[in-house]
């Protein structure tokens, strides 16, 4: 049933994004822009494009990270990849995981950063990061990719009381 949900109801939309004009050299900062591509319900792709449109938009220039494929967009499966647990957002196409391979921080003993059960990082945090690139994969509180798609009424895993997920970004 979900297979012909997933059929029916998707639509592949193709975003700008910026990310590093050259990931592999640390001292180069220079952005770029890249096309991505990836499924969502049709019911919410104009909002992801917006979404998207004003991200590109943002003067700070956010980084997405085109390394991750789908970002988690699409997925037929239950939560945390678990087959007995009910079904996961993703499974709806209405949920997007963004930079999720990387941006992570252990600050005084404590994880902050994009991977699941991480604490949401502050701003202050942020800003005291050395200039790296993983720095700039981050979702922290208040930054411009999380405050735009909330402007557009999705919710952010950062704002979980338990079972954070800061890389997750769902309608």
């Amino acid at each position: 049933k979900l297979v012909k949900i997933q059929q029916t109801n998707t639509e592949t939309i193709t975003v700008d994004c910026w990310y590093w004009e050259d990931p592999n050299d640390p001292n180069n900062f220079n952005k770029v822009t890249v096309k991505k591509t990836f499924a969502v319900n049709t019911a919410v792709a104009d909002l992801f494009r917006h979404a998207f449109a004003d991200i590109y938009a943002h003067p700070s220039q956010p980084i997405i990270n085109i390394g991750d494929k789908g970002m988690g967009t699409w997925v037929l499966r239950g939560k945390s990849h678990n087959p007995n647990r009910s079904l996961s957002s993703h499974s709806l196409g209405v949920t997007i995981d963004i930079n999720p391979s990387s941006g992570s921080f252990n600050v005084n003993g404590t994880w902050y950063g994009n991977a699941y059960g991480q604490k949401a990082m502050p701003y202050f945090i942020w800003n005291s990061l050395p200039e790296t690139h993983a720095k700039y994969h981050v979702l922290y509180v208040g930054c411009p990719i999380v405050e735009i798609f909330k402007s557009y009424g999705f919710y952010w895993g950062g704002d979980w009381k338990s079972g954070t997920d800061c890389m997750h970004i769902g309608f």
